[in-house]
C-alpha cells in the first residue's frame, strides 16, 4: 500500500529512532541534522531500516553520493533486526526508482543475500 503523509511521518520518526539504536548497537557516531547518516569503523554510513513485512530499503540519491555504505536493519521476526552492511556503489547498482525522483530502493531480500552481516538487534 502506498505510503500517505501520516504513515510517511511515521515511518520517518521509525527510521531516526532506529538509526540512534542501531549507533548505540555498534558503536558508531550519529551525526547531526536530520539524516540517518553515522561514522562507523571510520566510514562514513547511512543507516536504513524496514519492519516486519516490509520488502525494500530506500536511499536517497544525496547520501549515496555521501556515504560510503549503508547499514539496513531488517526485522527477521518478532525479536529482532539482522544488520547488513553493503557498499553505496553496490546499492546503487541494484537500485530501482521509487515514486520520488530522489529515492531509490533496493529489496530487503537482495540485501540480505548480498550483504556482510555485522550484528543482530533484539528489538
Amino acid at each position: 500500500m502506498p505510503q500517505n503523509r501520516e504513515t510517511g511521518r511515521r515511518a520517518m520518526l521509525f527510521g531516526h529512532e532506529m538509526a540512534k539504536k542501531v549507533v548505540e548497537h555498534l558503536g558508531a557516531e550519529l551525526l547531526p541534522g536530520p539524516s540517518n547518516n553515522a561514522i562507523w569503523n571510520s566510514k562514513k554510513v547511512n543507516i536504513k531500516s524496514a519492519k516486519l513485512g516490509n520488502t525494500k530499503i530506500g536511499a536517497t540519491l544525496n547520501n549515496l553520493a555521501w556515504a560510503d555504505s549503508i547499514i539496513a536493519a531488517i526485522q527477521e521476526d518478532e525479536t529482532g533486526f539482522a544488520l547488513y552492511e553493503v557498499t553505496s556503489d553496490w546499492f546503487k547498482s541494484e537500485m530501482t526508482p521509487s515514486r520520488q525522483p530522489y529515492t531509490m530502493m533496493v529489496g530487503c531480500m537482495k540485501i540480505g543475500e548480498c550483504g556482510a552481516k555485522i550484528g543482530y538487534m533484539l528489538v
